[in-house]
């Protein structure tokens, strides 16, 4: 109901983690979450235990364009514009 504060919190578990293959010299693959209410980044492989916020949480998992040149860049590149889109055009949204 409407200015009826929630009585309890919901909570995310995830983990993330690249992997090059089996063929590829180089992992080329990003991922990216993102608390879209304090604006945290997390970018480290490791489980994590996240409150979702008001404004949820961000998961990325980019591809790195299967041994194209520049790959990796490509895939960082894509992560992180769709984290700056999203913070940058939603953050004076009403929740």
């Amino acid at each position: 109901m409407p200015g009826i504060p929630p009585t309890s919190s919901t909570r995310a578990s995830c983990f993330a983690l690249t992997d090059r293959g089996r063929t590829r010299d180089h992992n080329e693959d990003t991922f990216l979450v993102a608390d879209l209410t304090t604006a945290r980044v997390i970018r480290q492989s490791r489980a994590l235990d996240l409150e979702v916020g008001s404004r949820g949480v961000l998961c990325v998992v980019a591809d790195g364009m299967g041994g194209a040149a520049a790959g990796e860049i490509a895939s960082e590149m894509a992560a992180v514009a769709i984290h700056e889109h999203i913070h940058e055009h939603w953050a004076d949204d009403p929740i």
